[in-house]
């Protein structure tokens, strides 16, 4: 599937990418003068604005730290894995290894 960019919108998409300082003072600028100018139109409508990005940075922090959390939980298990693969490798012995011969004691007029 091909999708086309308007030019303009490539032209701004290239600035942005080029001035990204520019981006987050307009960006930064934005986020102080829209809650005000919100909370200067209607106070009960800024509460509400404000108590629902409230909640969409609560639930993005804890959908990121559980993403976190599980993956530490699949490292962890991955290791857990490997050292356990490492153990059984090691506790079964080496089958080329010459056995020891245990011989009965006396056998060779060694003193009882």
């Amino acid at each position: 599937m091909r999708v086309r960019i308007p030019g303009p919108v490539n032209r701004a998409l290239d600035a942005a990418h080029r001035n990204p300082r520019v981006v987050v003072a307009v960006v930064a600028a934005g986020a102080v003068a829209w809650p005000l100018a919100l909370y200067w139109a209607s106070p009960t409508a800024a509460v509400i604005t404000g108590c629902v990005l409230l909640l969409y940075v609560v639930a993005t922090l804890a959908a990121v730290r559980d993403a976190r959390l599980r993956e530490e939980i699949r490292q962890l298990r991955y290791d857990l894995a490997a050292a356990e693969q490492i153990i059984k490798r090691l506790s079964a012995g080496d089958p080329s290894a010459p056995t020891a011969q245990l011989r009965p004691i006396g056998d060779r007029g060694e003193t009882t």
